[in-house]
């Protein structure tokens, strides 16, 4: 018996302990992961309220999806996206990034180099990224390195330019029979002010119906590629998916594509190379994104 009533004490010492130490570390304040690369000279706010960047980062921990677009070519949007990562890594929720860069035949090419089979080198050329993606591959490669580092699947999210190129010519019709059996369904009356935008956008162009068609395509594939995924993820399963700003923001390119069918809690944030002085805060109201990251402006904006 006194054996026993030292031992209760000593799982009531224990406890007592573990529990002032848990209400020690609740007291301190949390950081940001450990970091390998450097923020952008920019300020992190919310469309309705200032944030500072941490809160912003524990905003996007509880989320399933997080939407970060960029300029392609604008470095500093890169390295916001790599700083995101790395946090969501370093907490243990992310599970997956999804990139807007590759199309969806080569996703063998990326499993491979994740998982160290193959060099960078080669999974660009097996990917055709030079002949298929008009942009700068080298602002993607700190975000690549870390993927394969930490075997963080990539997730190919563009439409083959083969399919993209038939619908254009012949509509979803003109897309061959085992192409068109992999489509998700495409309606371009579900987002009218994403119509009115694109035509705004891009009113040079001369059959801007089917010109929308392939633009709305691209996108129903990008949210049915995350939608597939959260299938078989785990249950706390998190992505993050890295597309132009077009792509996200006012959430009608990818996140409510995506929402619409699943239900995921997600979260956007859009990077925008803008003097502050020069803002026009009405234009940001809640629909534009739940953060958005100001970074000086450079050549390429």
């Amino acid at each position: 018996m006194f054996r026993r009533l030292v031992a209760l004490s000593a799982l009531l010492l224990a406890a007592c302990g573990s529990s002032s130490k848990k209400e020690e570390e609740s007291e301190q304040p949390r950081l940001p992961a450990p970091m390998t690369s450097e923020l952008p000279d920019g300020k992190a706010f919310v469309t309705s309220r200032e944030s500072s960047f941490m809160e912003m980062l524990e905003e996007l921990e509880e989320t399933d999806v997080v939407y970060v677009g960029g300029t392609h070519a604008n470095a500093d949007h890169h390295l916001l996206q790599l700083r995101i990562i790395e946090h969501l890594a370093f907490r243990g929720r992310l599970h997956a990034i999804g990139m807007e860069m590759f199309q969806r035949p080569f996703q063998a090419a990326l499993d491979d180099y994740v998982y160290g089979r193959i060099n960078e080198e080669e999974m660009l050329a097996r990917t055709e990224c030079a002949q298929r993606w008009p942009h700068p591959v080298e602002p993607y490669r700190p975000v690549l390195a870390f993927a394969r580092k930490n075997r963080l699947p990539v997730l190919a999210l563009g439409v083959a330019d083969e399919v993209r190129e038939a619908m254009r010519e012949g509509g979803r019709d003109g897309v061959p029979e085992a192409a068109r059996q992999t489509l998700p369904a495409i309606d371009t009356t579900l987002y009218p002010a994403h119509r009115a935008h694109v035509r705004a956008t891009h009113a040079g162009e001369a059959d801007f119906d089917r010109f929308y068609l392939v633009r709305c395509l691209e996108e129903e594939v990008m949210a049915d590629v995350i939608v597939t995924w959260f299938r078989t993820a785990p249950d706390d399963g998190q992505i993050i998916v890295l597309a132009g700003v077009d792509r996200i923001a006012n959430r009608y390119g990818i996140p409510d594509r995506a929402h619409r069918r699943d239900g995921k809690s997600y979260r956007t944030v859009v990077p925008l190379a803008v003097v502050a002085e020069d803002l026009d805060r009405a234009k940001f109201a809640k629909t534009y994104a739940d953060f958005v990251w100001l970074t000086p402006p450079t050549a390429t904006d």
